[in-house]
């Protein structure tokens, strides 16, 4: 999406969806680096949750 109408429709569109509660069993902080080919993460940190 390149244009703000396009963006405020695709959300305009969504403004009715029910949002639900993610628990995820851990989280990852990552950076992305650049390789040969295109983008890879890498992770710097783990926590596992609970």
């Amino acid at each position: 999406m390149t244009t703000a109408e396009r963006i405020a429709a695709w959300c305009d569109e969504r403004a009715g969806l029910t949002v639900g509660v993610a628990e995820p069993a851990c989280v990852e902080i990552a950076q992305a680096v650049q390789t040969a080919t295109g983008m890879r993460l890498v992770t710097l940190e783990s926590v596992t949750l609970g």
